[in-house]
């Protein structure tokens, strides 16, 4: 491995340490911004088919309903951030993004909330969803792409966050399951979209070029060095008859 490639692995690692851990502390700020101003964290969430719940689907991650909360995001968060970023830089913003975005249309639309599901208004915060798309996308990307890399991948995330399949499973106490599910659902879609993109950002190492010409002339081994000189004698002796002709005709 060239210098060159050592020093652009080492910006691309710290360029996705930077990103996620950038990322995790804002939420930590933010959390500490609204409890300074006395805001519920209800008041960022997504209200299920309500016009007035639409921003949720920007704020709704962006807010949690305690510590203990904010913490289990948190972890995943980190991780699938990095990985994200390291790995597959090249489409780790849009993908992030499109996850973000899509989990939280998923659940105004689709999570309980009054009248559907639920008697009551149904406030959907925090991260998790995101998370869950996150995760969802590392781990179906390897099995789209089919890759050693994208494999590897996908293998890390399984044995790290295979924990995180019960919190789909629907009627739990306090817990949006609905955008787990959701957004495990729309990691696996986006995966889907981009499992043609081009993935790894470690690009060819550079090659010289080299002219496609013999290192010998062409006929180096067709005479012996007797025969070379006889040649070499009569190139010769014809380059000064050429220029007597030419003398004569001045």
């Amino acid at each position: 491995m060239s210098l060159e490639s050592i020093t652009r692995e080492r910006d691309q690692l710290v360029s996705a340490l930077k990103t996620s851990v950038v990322t995790v502390g804002f939420l930590w700020v933010l959390h500490l911004v609204r409890l300074f101003l006395l805001q519920s964290p209800g008041s960022w969430g997504i209200l299920p088919r309500r016009l007035d719940g639409l921003l949720g689907i920007i704020s709704a991650p962006l807010a949690h309903s305690g510590w203990g909360h904010l913490s289990n995001n948190s972890i995943p968060l980190l991780a699938t951030i990095f990985l994200l970023i390291y790995f597959y830089p090249r489409i780790a913003s849009r993908a992030m993004v499109l996850m973000y975005v899509l989990t939280g249309i998923a659940v105004w639309l689709l999570a309980r909330g009054e009248g559907w599901g639920a008697d009551i208004t149904i406030s959907h915060v925090g991260a998790s969803g995101v998370a869950y798309a996150f995760v969802s996308f590392l781990f179906f990307l390897g099995v789209f792409k089919r890759s050693m890399q994208s494999i590897v991948v996908a293998l890390v995330i399984l044995f790290y966050f295979s924990g995180m399949i019960a919190g789909v499973l629907p009627d739990q106490l306090n817990v949006s399951w609905e955008s787990h599910l959701l957004g495990g659902i729309v990691g696996a879609l986006v995966a889907w979209m981009f499992r043609a993109s081009v993935l790894d950002y470690r690009s060819p190492e550079p090659t010289e070029e080299y002219v496609d010409a013999p290192f010998f002339a062409a006929d180096t081994f067709a005479y012996t060095k007797r025969e070379r000189e006889v040649i070499r004698q009569q190139a010769l002796e014809a380059e000064r008859l050429r220029k007597s002709l030419e003398e004569g005709e001045l």
